[in-house]
């Protein structure tokens, strides 16, 4: 018997871009995040379409450096909703809800859900160092790169950010 407590922790965020829902949701898929998100790598696991699709699977290291898998769990793109499982195997499973609802004429109310579940001592610490103000700043970076591309069609790159909000 061992003596290992999972930790959990839950993080939301909102935000607001300037652009419709049906520009944004697109841009939620493996493949598409290539375009708007500086440093992004994934390797397609399994996909019909090509693109995000319920159960499609895949992997990344970015932005925790270990490799993760993703499985898209739920995606209604009529809806604005998309949910990933992200797992870990030796370290955590994390549940990522997003949605997506009209704010006005071309904008977009964003709800982005993160639950960090650990499964290892390895998974509770690095939980501890990915959540919190770490991770508030890294999806100020996340929502601004995503309405920079909307706006103007282009990757906003770190280096034309403050370097403290490199990230």
């Amino acid at each position: 018997m061992t003596d290992f407590r999972a930790r959990r922790v839950t993080q939301e965020f909102t935000h607001t871009i300037s652009a419709a829902p049906s520009k944004v949701f697109p841009l939620l898929c493996p493949v598409r995040e290539y375009e708007w998100i500086e440093g992004w790598t994934c390797k397609m696991i399994y996909s019909e379409s090509g693109y995000a699709e319920n159960n499609c699977v895949f992997t990344t290291n970015f932005p925790r450096g270990f490799e993760e898998i993703w499985s898209v769990s739920a995606y209604d793109p009529e809806r604005y909703i998309i949910q990933f499982v992200v797992t870990s195997p030796e370290a955590y499973i994390m549940k990522l809800d997003i949605s997506l609802s009209e704010s006005g004429t071309n904008s977009t109310n964003i709800s982005w859900i993160m639950t960090f579940t650990g499964l290892t001592p390895k998974g509770n610490t690095v939980i501890e160092n990915h959540t919190g103000e770490p991770q508030v700043t890294r999806m100020g970076l996340v929502f601004k790169a995503l309405e920079h591309y909307c706006l103007t069609g282009e990757m906003l790159k770190k280096s034309s950010l403050p370097p403290a909000l490199h990230g």
